[in-house]
């Protein structure tokens, strides 16, 4: 990749986020959090808002359009709250990771899991759209159908993510049973 931050594109920053490229983590912890921010919060909200509105579309367009703004939101709330959780760990068990570098790997990894989501939300869109009516007869198996369908896309996107978090880990931090207890933890 690029070593200039400023050449990179979406469709650059995207392929290397989902192959967990950690020459493009290393440029990020170079970059002031603000730049970072502005290179990966437009994959989060590209990625879920998407998913979230394929979510919501089954009641309706208007449910779309809540959650798709409100799946985004909820990313970053989470975001937030593990960035704080892990670079505390990370300093608890002497990991070398600070706690702006634990807040990008996670930025990183709910990046990398927000464009899986993005990639899916045409499936769920199809799913939703050729839904039975709320009040049909066996929209209730039919909605179990959507809940699995939606829990299993978002534990995959999860479990990609998290892969890519740990390898992010284990590369920048100075022993690697600190990295595995952090992650683990």
């Amino acid at each position: 990749m690029n070593n200039q931050s400023s050449s990179h594109s979406l469709t650059q920053l995207i392929p290397a986020l989902c192959r967990g490229d950690h020459a493009l983590l290393s440029e990020w912890l170079t970059l002031s959090p603000k730049k970072m921010f502005i290179r990966t919060v437009p994959c989060v909200v590209v990625g879920c808002a998407p998913y979230g509105f394929s979510m919501g579309l089954w009641r309706g367009a208007e449910m779309g359009m809540y959650v798709a703004i409100k799946l985004p939101l909820l990313i970053f709330c989470t975001l937030l709250v593990n960035g704080l959780i892990n670079g505390l760990l990370a300093a608890v068990l002497d990991s070398g990771i600070t706690m702006r570098q634990s807040l990008q790997f996670l930025l990183a990894g709910f990046a990398t899991m927000s464009i899986v989501l993005g990639a899916l939300s045409p499936i769920s869109q199809a799913l939703a759209l050729h839904a039975p009516a709320a009040n049909a007869d066996h929209a209730r198996d039919f909605h179990a159908f959507i809940l699995l369908f939606h829990t299993a896309v978002v534990a995959y996107a999860g479990i990609l993510s998290h892969h890519t978090l740990r390898r992010f880990l284990l590369h920048f931090s100075k022993k690697k049973s600190a990295a595995n207890s952090t992650f683990f933890a």
